[in-house]
């Protein structure tokens, strides 16, 4: 009798530890369909259909194209506003960098300074 008393135990412990487990993935599942869903509404409702969002457990990934660096970080935070800005994954590129000139390709201007006694 013994025996049969610790092998329910057992079973009840077994079965707690597997619903514990569906009940953790399935609070991960909701939490990461939740979060891209708010996420990917702020950038539509913003103007950022261009970019894509992941979901990996707790972060969000952001992907995509924009078009200037600005219009980029302006839609990461608005990404930050609706999660935590630490879960935010930044894979964005910017379609044309090559518009504006490299600092070196600018055109020197020389001062000329003249002292006056």
């Amino acid at each position: 009798m013994r025996l049969s008393a610790v092998f329910t135990r057992l079973i009840v412990f077994i079965a707690a530890a597997f619903l514990s487990v569906a009940a953790a993935q399935t609070t991960v599942s909701v939490v990461e369909e939740r979060s891209v869903l708010a996420v990917q509404e702020t950038l539509v409702d913003q103007g950022y259909e261009w970019a894509t969002v992941l979901g990996d457990g707790l972060q969000v990934i952001l992907e995509g194209e924009a078009p200037t660096e600005a219009v980029r970080f302006r839609a990461i935070s608005a990404a930050g506003g609706m999660v935590d800005a630490s879960r935010v994954i930044d894979n964005l590129s910017v379609a044309d960098r090559r518009s504006s000139p490299h600092p070196s390709s600018r055109s020197k201007s020389c001062v000329t300074m003249r002292a006056y006694h």
